[in-house]
């Protein structure tokens, strides 16, 4: 998977190489809206290193550093791809791909489609799942849902959601 692909965007020429775009003279990495444009210009051209991986473990390691990169829309692809197909993850593994895809989804002020991609998931156990879901639903002001759905979550971990519901929801 060595290929690259060059693009160039308002005269300026840009790489790809499986991992992530840099511009092609002063090797930085663009900002996300113009890696948006380039990856729009390059359609389905761009493979991600990752989409050759089916090792459940090494993609959520992998979405972990995305999401701490802020690289959202490649964290949404990436948990899609492990809770999309069977990659005998575990329930565990399965919940931490749910609650990064929700996660994201937030992150990319897109509440609704948090809560609908990680549906199926919203009974399951996992603080994290439940707290990003239930931060979603405070997103989208459903007070009494996000309320409920919190308070399946042991204290500490969902002190900053709880907090949120009591300050924003009117009286």
């Amino acid at each position: 998977m060595g290929d690259k692909i060059e693009v160039t965007y308002k005269g300026i020429a840009y790489i790809f190489d499986s991992r992530l775009w840099y511009e092609a003279k002063t090797f930085q990495t663009p900002p996300s809206t113009v890696i948006n444009e380039l990856e729009k210009i390059a359609g389905s051209k761009v493979k991600y290193e990752w989409e050759d991986i089916d090792d459940c473990h090494q993609l959520l390691k992998i979405a972990s550093k995305k999401a701490f990169q802020e690289k959202h829309k490649e964290v949404v692809k990436i948990t899609k791809r492990i809770l999309s197909l069977n990659f005998n993850c575990n329930r565990t593994q399965t919940e931490m791909a749910a609650s990064k895809l929700c996660a994201s989804l937030r992150a990319l002020s897109k509440p609704q489609d948090a809560l609908l991609e990680t549906e199926k998931y919203k009974k399951h156990s996992s603080g994290y799942l439940l707290i990003s879901r239930a931060a979603a639903l405070c997103d989208l002001q459903r007070w009494d849902e996000a309320e409920a759905v919190i308070n399946r979550v042991d204290g500490r971990i969902a002190y900053s959601v709880k907090r949120r519901i009591q300050k924003e929801r009117p009286k």
